[in-house]
């Protein structure tokens, strides 16, 4: 697990860059980001700033204690990225596996795509107010025990903000 002031300082490095960039899709404006705010920032903030530095193509520094592909060992001092990725698909699962009369699961999106292309699957349940689907890597397949279909259903437009759609399930 990578501790707070790990965490701090990879923030200074990654928001020097930020600041530099210039660029229009940057979250934060020049005056969010001066290295005196930081110390209040969390690890959501840091992965927000790597994350915009991936997505701009810029390398962070050597200085930096983060590399981009560390983000998974992001901690908020409790769990990490990637300790709350596998407990989600495992709680999705037990979604899934419970509803196996409206829960399927896809290799390739509608388009007839691989899912990012390969190595990864889509999974989805149909709700009484619509579908909800999550991404996850092969590893994960088999604790799905849903329907395969050759390609995904249709994307109904449902966003993170629609997890509240999973609640209208009945219980069994």
């Amino acid at each position: 697990m990578i501790d707070r002031e790990k965490v701090k300082q990879g923030l200074e490095c990654c928001c020097e860059h930020i600041k530099g960039m210039n660029c229009d899709k940057c979250p934060y404006d020049k005056e969010q980001v001066e290295i005196g705010q930081i110390n209040q920032c969390t690890s959501e903030l840091a992965y927000d700033a790597l994350a915009l530095l991936k997505e701009q193509e810029h390398e962070v520094c050597e200085n930096c204690p983060y590399k981009l592909e560390d983000i998974g060992d992001f901690s908020d001092g409790y769990h990490t990225f990637n300790d709350l990725y596998k407990q989600r698909a495992v709680l999705f699962a037990t979604i899934v596996n419970q509803n196996l009369d409206k829960a399927w699961k896809s290799r390739k999106h509608e388009d007839g795509e691989p899912c990012f292309g390969g190595g990864w699957f889509i999974v989805g349940i149909d709700t009484p107010v619509g579908s909800y689907t999550y991404h996850y890597e092969d590893k994960y397949w088999d604790v799905y025990k849903c329907v395969e279909l050759p390609v995904a259903k249709h994307w109904d437009g449902h966003t993170d903000k629609d997890v509240w759609r999973l609640l209208t399930l009945e219980g069994r």
